[in-house]
C-alpha cells in the first residue's frame, strides 16, 4: 500500500478502535516503514515510537512486529544523525529480550544487524563487528545459507572490517553476501547496494577499474 492508503487507515482505525489499538498500531509501523523508504525521517520516528510502543505492550518486547517497529525506530534515528540515541534504545531492547523467553533467534540476529548499523555510524568498528557476528551466530543456527537476513548480516560485518582497514575480511563477506543474495534472486533488489560496497573494496585496494565496472553494473540494472 502507499502512502495515502496507510494514511487513511490509520485515520480510520484510530477512529474506530482507539490509538492505543493493536490494529492501529499496526498501521502506524506500516506507515512509519513507508516514510522511513521516503527519507522522510522525523515523520517516520514519531510513528514508529508509537507502534513501538504499543505492540510492545500488547504483544512483549520480544515479539517479532515490536522488534520491527524498534528497528524502524532506530533506523530513522541513524538517518537523523542520532544514533546515539538509537543506541541506547538498542541496549534498552537487548535487555528487556534477554529477560524474555522463547525470542525468535531471526527477531534477535535483526537486532544486532541493526546495532550493527548504528555502531557503524558512531565508528565503532569492534562493536559493529561484534554485533555482527552475533547475527550471524543467530541465524546460523536455524536458517540456510540462502537467507537474505544471512546477506544483511555479512553486508554490516564487511562495513565494520572496512572501518577497521580488513579490506581483504570485507572483500569475502561481500562476496559471500553477492552469492547468498544471487542465490536467491538473481535481481534480488538488495543486491546493489552490496555491490557498491564491494566497489568500494576494490577502490581503496587500488583496483579502480574492477571498482567502476561494478558500479556500471549497477547502474545497468
Amino acid at each position: 500500500a502507499g502512502e495515502s492508503e496507510l494514511r487513511a487507515a490509520l485515520a480510520s482505525l484510530d477512529r474506530a478502535a482507539g490509538a492505543d489499538s493493536l490494529d492501529a498500531a499496526r498501521a502506524a509501523a506500516a506507515l512509519g516503514r513507508n516514510l522511513n523508504a521516503q527519507e522522510r525521517h522525523t515523520e517516520a520516528l514519531a510513528l514508529s515510537e508509537r507502534a513501538y510502543a504499543a505492540l510492545a505492550e500488547r504483544l512483549g518486547h520480544g515479539d517479532r512486529e515490536a522488534v520491527r517497529a524498534l528497528l524502524a525506530e532506530c533506523q530513522a534515528l541513524r538517518f537523523s544523525d542520532r544514533s546515539a540515541e538509537a543506541a541506547r534504545r538498542i541496549a534498552s531492547a537487548r535487555t528487556a529480550l534477554a529477560a524474555t523467553p522463547h525470542v525468535n533467534p531471526v527477531t534477535r540476529a535483526l537486532l544486532e544487524v541493526e546495532s550493527a548499523q548504528v555502531e557503524l555510524h558512531l565508528r565503532h568498528p569492534a562493536e559493529a563487528l561484534a554485533a555482527a557476528e552475533t547475527a550471524l551466530a543467530s541465524l546460523g543456527a536455524i536458517l540456510g545459507p540462502a537467507s537474505a537476513a544471512r546477506s544483511d548480516a555479512l553486508q554490516a560485518r564487511a562495513l565494520a572490517r572496512m572501518q577497521a582497514g580488513d579490506f581483504d575480511g570485507a572483500r569475502a563477506d561481500l562476496d559471500a553476501a553477492v552469492a547468498v543474495l544471487r542465490a536467491i534472486d538473481p535481481d534480488h533488489p538488495r543486491l546493489a547496494s552490496v555491490l557498491i560496497d564491494l566497489a568500494l573494496v576494490f577502490e581503496h585496494r587500488g583496483r579502480i577499474d574492477e571498482g567502476i565496472a561494478l558500479r556500471r553494473e549497477v547502474l545497468a540494472t
